[in-house]
């Protein structure tokens, strides 16, 4: 996450049986990645050391990552995204339903229901 006053929008946000883990950067965030099994990647284009695009270059690189659905967020123009695999980007502003929308959409995608 770019913004640490962010996070609590997280927490209360997806307290509905799903653990979450939040940081700041791509870089941690592999590093989270490499010990946990997640079901979804919410990302922000713009972090520091290394933004969403690269995070998700770097998903898609290792075959265990490849499959896991991502959200990418943005207030910028939707960067380009081909040879990415699946990947939902969400314009900012958003509201806390079209987050929640993105989300049972992705995770629709990968368990077919």
């Amino acid at each position: 996450m770019t913004n640490p006053t962010f996070s609590p929008f997280w927490s209360m946000s997806f307290v509905d049986g799903h653990e979450l883990f939040v940081d700041h950067d791509g870089v941690a965030a592999l590093q989270v990645l490499a010990q946990t099994v997640v079901d979804l990647v919410i990302t922000d284009t713009m972090m520091p050391r290394s933004g969403g695009v690269e995070l998700i270059r770097s998903l898609r690189e290792h075959p265990e990552f490849r499959q896991i659905p991502v959200i990418l967020m943005s207030a910028a123009a939707r960067p380009g995204l081909d040879g990415l695999g699946t990947v939902t980007f969400l314009p900012k502003p958003f509201d806390l339903a079209a987050l929640l929308h993105a989300v049972e959409e992705a995770l629709r995608r990968v368990t077919g229901e």
